[in-house]
């Protein structure tokens, strides 16, 4: 009886050391996946800060380009308007 005692204990503890072997191996295998994911998420984040700071030039691009069409709107204004003094202008001097 204490042979099959010692032959079950022997068992079970070699049992172990295979799932402890096992469970170790499952281990480092998501060990090196967390580290391709902080891998993948670091170069994430530098993509996402590129893009911002794409994204901010752009911005200030636009806004450089809307002032230079209100400032050539303006100028465009004006010009008409002397056009159109001149035209009146011109047309009383016909009529004269």
């Amino acid at each position: 009886m204490a042979e099959l005692e010692r032959s079950l204990h022997q068992y079970r503890s070699r049992n172990s050391a295979i799932e402890l072997k096992v469970s170790l191996n499952k281990i480092e295998k998501l060990k090196g996946k967390i580290e391709e994911f902080k891998a993948a998420l670091q170069n994430c984040e530098l993509r996402v800060e590129l893009l911002e700071t794409n994204n901010e030039h752009w911005k200030e691009q636009l806004q450089r380009s809307q002032s230079e069409i209100k400032d050539k709107d303006h100028i465009m204004g004006e010009v008409v308007t002397q056009v159109r003094e001149v035209a009146d202008h011109l047309q009383t001097l016909a009529v004269q």
